[in-house]
């Protein structure tokens, strides 16, 4: 029995059909509530949080003395695609403008500064559950090789780095 190519692809289609849909982390600005939901996972995440030391040269010794002194603001970094949705020529463009609205100050009418850049969160199943604010430090776009007749976007890659939020600004005292 010859299984048909166009067979396969009827059965495939209809199992995908019925097929929960796939499990993707998100970005929630913490201000207004809206989403930016994520085409693809990304492959991987660098989550990084600096340490500061100062390093004290004493006379006579071969080496310097080691004296922490605080530790720099958490970081998460990583890379999304995003790619043109069914026949939304828009969509591409629709999620950077997102990245751009949080991720900059917003001014009024009169060129005053009006509101700070937004916090978000950060949604990726149980690693990153949302239980911290970030703010967008970097969202550097590389628009890829696909366009549209306008010249829209079909392809970009955005590179994320989010710098971690902390609410108490009395210097890490808790009250």
């Amino acid at each position: 029995m010859i299984v048909q190519f166009n067979d396969i692809m009827r059965s495939f289609n209809a199992l995908a059909g019925s097929a929960p849909k796939p499990v993707t982390g998100c970005l929630v600005d913490v201000e207004n509530g809206s989403r930016l939901e994520f085409c693809f996972n990304p492959g991987e995440i660098d989550d990084d949080i600096p340490v500061n030391y100062a390093f004290i040269n004493i006379p006579g010794q071969g080496h310097s003395v080691a004296q922490w002194s605080s530790n720099s603001s958490r970081k998460l970094a990583y890379s999304l695609d995003f790619y043109r949705k069914n026949s939304d020529d828009n969509y591409v463009r629709r999620k950077i403008q997102w990245l751009e609205r949080v991720k900059t100050p917003t001014y009024d009418a009169e060129g005053y500064l009006s509101a700070a850049p937004h916090r978000v969160l950060f949604l990726f199943g149980n690693l990153f559950n949302g239980s911290k604010k970030w703010l967008i430090t970097q969202a550097k776009v590389r628009y890829n090789n696909l366009w549209t007749k306008s010249l829209d976007p079909l392809w970009a890659t955005v590179d994320i780095e989010l710098t971690e939020w902390h609410d108490d600004n009395n210097f890490g005292r808790r009250s």
